[in-house]
């Protein structure tokens, strides 16, 4: 999308670093080990477009709040402050079409679609057990824990919300909050070894179900990123939706998601936690 000069696209818009970024340090956030982590050299920088926004000498995204990334994650009640924010990232889309790839909306899509009826919301997923296996090879590569961390966060510090609450009769969580979301990190760093593989997986496998179930409801289109590696025929399909939004010249020819044969918990164990998910 980037490379079409009709869009304006805002990547992560409700990642927690907005709070600190500024115009000396925009260019080298979030760049650390990327290639390490499977993303693509860019041309521009991953928060090029925020640039314009910022005012000098002052740290943060104008409007942004450290609440936005986490401790709302479930709100779809009205929300006037995340409104205020999206409104000013739209219009500094000027007279361009604004996209916004966001990684922590996964609950708020109803939300979306009801401040924003003529928005388009699509959902990538992906097969859970691969998905997650992922995050073990990216640690056995980098030492990178930040997805298991996220999962353990987000569903801590939401652990009272409806979303949520009969994760207490399986796992032990702790709601710690911290106005500085870097204290949070530490906290939760801290404890994430005492949940052992049964536990991540079963934090991960409830994230991804009840984020999936959410996004066929609310979402105007979900994409399966493993049939697009392996299906041309729905590539095709993938692409004439697009193009009854009038969005062209998108091409999905280089998808290659990685997937596994072999994962950190024998396969009946993680059957029997996803039947145990799904149940509830």
């Amino acid at each position: 999308f980037r490379q079409n000069s009709d869009y304006y696209c805002y990547y992560e818009p409700l990642h927690p670093v907005l709070a600190q970024v500024s115009v000396d340090n925009i260019e080298i956030m979030l760049t650390r080990d990327f290639q390490s982590v499977h993303h693509p050299v860019l041309d521009k920088y991953y928060l090029y477009e925020y640039k314009p926004l910022l005012k000098k000498g002052k740290a943060g995204v104008p409007f942004f709040k450290k609440s936005f990334s986490y401790d709302e994650f479930c709100q779809i009640d009205p929300n006037p402050e995340l409104k205020q924010y999206i409104d000013y990232l739209l219009a500094g889309a000027g007279e361009k079409i604004p996209l916004l790839q966001f990684n922590r909306t996964a609950l708020r899509t109803r939300w979306f679609k009801t401040h924003y009826p003529e928005s388009l919301n699509i959902y990538l997923v992906r097969n859970p057990r691969d998905q997650w296996k992922s995050y073990f090879e990216l640690y056995k590569r980098t030492y990178y824990l930040e997805f298991f961390l996220m999962d353990l966060l987000l569903i801590s510090v939401n652990e009272d919300k409806e979303a949520f609450k009969s994760l207490s009769e399986y796992l032990p969580l702790i709601p710690f909050r911290h106005r500085d979301h870097t204290k949070e990190k530490d906290f939760f760093h801290i404890i994430l070894d005492s949940y052992n593989n049964e536990e991540k997986y079963f934090m991960f496998y409830y994230l991804w179900l009840k984020s999936l179930t959410e996004n066929l409801l609310n979402a105007d289109l979900v994409i399966d990123m493993n049939r697009l590696t392996h299906e041309p025929a729905y590539k095709v399909e993938i692409n004439d939706f697009l193009n009854t939004w009038g969005i062209r010249g998108i091409d999905f020819d280089d998808a290659n998601l990685g997937e596994y044969s072999s994962y950190p918990l024998a396969i009946e164990v993680m059957a029997g936690i996803e039947d145990t998910v799904q149940k509830m």
